[in-house]
């Protein structure tokens, strides 16, 4: 080996030397990052009711919920049933009797279908599954009881002097194997969640951000939980919830995840409203 060899390889070995710390440094901030988000994800649990919370398998909701839609507001009563446990099943009901629309989403079957009034039954496409189930991944409790120890989970902490704002939040964002972020905001002083954020694609393909706040939160059987919920997208505001009861680990019956039935009676009442409809129309001038 030449002297001028030498050289290059003392440089070589001169800068790995230099380089070795750095990127130990760097892969031990990298640890202590996920280890304080995970901590602060961890304390969260807890606030929300540690193990009781966890254990949450049913949920039963009654409420109003409000639409925004192009500067106009819909009220809409609704009750609604969840199976929160792998594979998740919700059935959705607003209204009742002949002006009740249900929603039934069940992932244990790949299936899902809407009921309007009396009148029909319709099955949802592929895409409406897909849509259900991208939403369930970015559920602040599916997250938190069913999803921080999935495999190819990141996390990242951000604190107070990073958030814009009064310096009472702190943030973890959530990244999974599909690249797939939500970002949660904690109050300090309580550790409950007070926002999330993800950005999602829609059907045409287009970018946007959704935004969900919570408010107004009550222990409930041990169990913290958000009676009001706002949510936006792209900073207009989409719809509000207002939780009026909730029971958790209640059994549901089975068949509310299934494909609805209509009545034959209500069925065929429902036809001759509808007949009696169409021939009044056909009269009409």
């Amino acid at each position: 080996m030449t002297s001028d060899q030498i050289s290059v390889e003392r440089i070589r070995i001169l800068a790995l030397m230099l380089l070795v710390p750095f990127l130990l440094g760097s892969s031990r901030a990298e640890v202590d990052d996920q280890n304080r988000a995970r901590k602060v994800l961890d304390v969260a649990v807890q606030a929300m009711g540690g193990a009781r919370y966890l254990s949450v398998r049913t949920e039963v909701e009654t409420g109003r919920e409000f639409l925004f839609k192009r500067g106009q507001k819909a009220f809409v009563p609704f009750q609604a049933w969840t199976v929160s446990e792998d594979p998740v099943r919700w059935r959705h009901q607003a209204f009742k009797g002949k002006k009740q629309t249900v929603q039934v989403y069940n992932l244990e079957l790949e299936k899902g279908w809407v009921q309007e009034g009396f009148h029909t039954i319709e099955e949802l496409t592929v895409e409406d599954l897909k849509s259900f189930r991208e939403m369930v991944k970015r559920d602040l409790h599916y997250i938190l009881r069913n999803r921080l120890d999935e495999e190819g989970i990141s996390f990242f902490y951000y604190g107070p002097s990073d958030i814009a704002g009064s310096g009472e939040l702190e943030a973890v964002e959530i990244l999974d194997k599909d690249n797939v972020s939500v970002v949660i905001y904690f109050q300090i002083s309580t550790h409950l969640p007070v926002r999330m954020e993800s950005p999602t694609t829609t059907r045409s393909g287009f970018r946007i951000k959704t935004e969900t706040e919570f408010f107004n939160w009550h222990s409930i059987d041990g169990i913290n939980a958000p009676l009001t919920t706002h949510y936006y997208r792209d900073g207009e505001k989409s719809g509000e919830k207002f939780i009026e009861s909730i029971s958790y680990n209640i059994p549901i019956p089975p068949h509310y995840f299934l494909e609805p039935v209509i009545p034959p009676k209500k069925a065929a009442k429902a036809r001759k409203r509808e007949q009696k409809r169409l021939k009044r129309l056909e009269a009409e001038p």
